[in-house]
């Protein structure tokens, strides 16, 4: 048998290509997705903080506005470190700084100061050096854009976030009491795909449950490591 060289060359370069081509395609899909979820997202909430401070020094209260306005500076720091950790691959500011638990936590805290919502966060702390870094890093993103789609679709409303374990499973879930909406025409929507592909990325599945009136549910569960 005769193999031809110069085929089996072409061929092996063109599945390099190939390979690269598609490593290219998925880092696209991952920074349009860190944009989305994570940096949109943050300077929303910093836009919503400088509309606060408006509001303050309009009602006579410069001491309150003063402090808010620190604390959208200091946001806007985290903001730009985020882009740098982004580009390079690496794990938000605040999840990189304070685990899942505490991150989850500070994202809860900041709808509050921005009054956006009531948000109560639930993160069982053992978990933070249970879970693989690439995980937690998506079940971060995953908390920080539904409690983003609570405040945007739902705001004043009051949620719950939810991270536990238990037989061998993570859960997080995000439940609010606005006024839901339609699930089917929903699902098309960028904020419930991305948090879909986070889930299915982390070795996991999302499920959604609302309704017109009723509030809306959704809940994200993960295998742990068989080592956790």
């Amino acid at each position: 048998m005769i193999i031809d060289v110069t085929d089996r060359k072409r061929a092996e370069r063109a599945g390099r290509e190939t390979e690269e081509l598609l490593a290219t395609v998925l880092e696209r899909q991952r920074i349009a997705e860190d944009l989305h979820d994570g940096i949109i997202q943050s300077i929303y909430a910093t836009g919503l903080a400088i509309k606060e401070c408006r509001r303050l020094i309009d009602d006579g209260r410069p001491d309150d506005a003063r402090d808010r306005l620190q604390d959208t500076i200091t946001m806007l720091d985290v903001i730009m470190r985020d882009i740098r950790n982004y580009v390079a691959g690496l794990h938000p500011e605040a999840l990189r700084d304070l685990g899942l638990s505490r991150a989850l936590l500070e994202l809860g805290r900041d709808l509050e100061l921005n009054q956006l919502a009531s948000v109560i966060v639930n993160a069982a702390p053992d978990l933070d050096g249970a879970l693989p870094p690439q995980v937690a890093r998506e079940l971060f993103h995953i908390g920080r854009e539904a409690l983003a789609n609570v405040a945007k679709h739902a705001p004043g409303a009051h949620a719950v976030l939810n991270l536990t374990r238990a037989n061998g499973t993570v859960t997080l879930s995000v439940h609010d009491d606005g006024p839901g909406f339609d699930a089917a025409r929903a699902a098309s929507g960028r904020g419930l795909r991305n948090i879909a592909e986070r889930a299915r990325r982390a070795g996991g599945s999302m499920a959604v449950e609302t309704a017109a009136g009723q509030g809306t549910r959704i809940t994200v569960r993960v295998l742990l490591p068989a080592s956790a």
